[in-house]
Formats: C-alpha cells, structure tokens, sequence
C-alpha cells in the first residue's frame, strides 16, 4: 500500500548523497507517490491508479535531486504510475520494464480500505497473512523478490 510512508519526498536545496565504490553498484530506489486509493487508505496494488498531482511536483523534484548521477541502468514496474514517475523525475526513457516491480497483488483486498479488511479479519497483517486471491510471501518473496536479489 502506498501512502505516507511511502511518498516520493526531497529538498530541492538539498543535495543527493553520491557514494561511488569500485566493488558494489550503487542502486537507487525511487518508489512512485500517492494516488487517490492512497489518499483514501484503500489498497492499491494491480489497478493501474495515476498519481496525484501533488507526487507529480515531488517526482519532478526527485529527479532535480538525482539530475547529475550518471545511472547506468533504469527499471521500472509496468504499471503506469512507475513509469510516470520515472518520466516527470527525467529519469532515461529507455527504462527497462520488468514485471517483478509490479506493486503487490492484494486479490480480494484490492481496493478496500485496511479497517475494512480487519472488520472481517481481526489482526490481518499483509507481509504475514498475505491476500486471497492475492499474493501470499511465500509467493512474493521467492518469486519476484528473488530473481532481484
């Protein structure tokens, strides 16, 4: 789910940290802001949402931030709202679509509202319960998670 821990944020003044290292890569994880779902609190994993505007501005602002770090390689989830966000941060257009970023599968918790899903599963926790219909972590983990890691 996305929302505000999980929103696109920078300091147009500040500048980007910049470690380079002769033996690990350097990876940069941009994750796309809020849409409407999220605004909400519904869940939002498979429907394709668009941001809002206020996380167009913050993804602009994130590329202002990351405009002099020559990247080697962009992905991106096919999902629109990632590769919008590559597009206003200015990342390279050439950004390889991969399906494993794809957000969760929430199934039947697509769309509802988190105190919703806990009315008819008390104590209900995505990262351990995982999602009728959905996605469950012994499928994301190994799965998707894994041919990243």
């Amino acid at each position: 789910m996305d929302g505000p821990c999980c929103e696109i944020t920078a300091a147009a003044s500040a500048p980007p940290i910049v470690r380079t290292s002769e033996d690990l890569p350097i990876v940069y994880l941009i994750r796309h802001g809020e849409t409407a779902w999220s605004v909400s609190g519904r869940h939002a994993g498979l429907t394709d949402l668009p941001l809002t505007s206020s996380r167009r501005a913050a993804a602009k602002l994130v590329g202002a931030r990351l405009r002099k770090i020559p990247f080697t390689q962009v992905y991106t989830s096919p999902l629109r709202r990632a590769s919008l966000t590559c597009e206003l941060a200015s990342l390279p257009l050439d950004a390889t679509v991969d399906g494993d970023l794809v957000e969760w599968d929430y199934g039947d918790y697509e769309g509802p509202r988190g105190a919703e899903i806990q009315a008819v599963r008390p104590g209900w926790n995505v990262f351990r319960d995982g999602c009728p219909g959905g996605e469950s972590p012994e499928m994301y983990l190994p799965g998707r998670c894994g041919s990243w890691l």
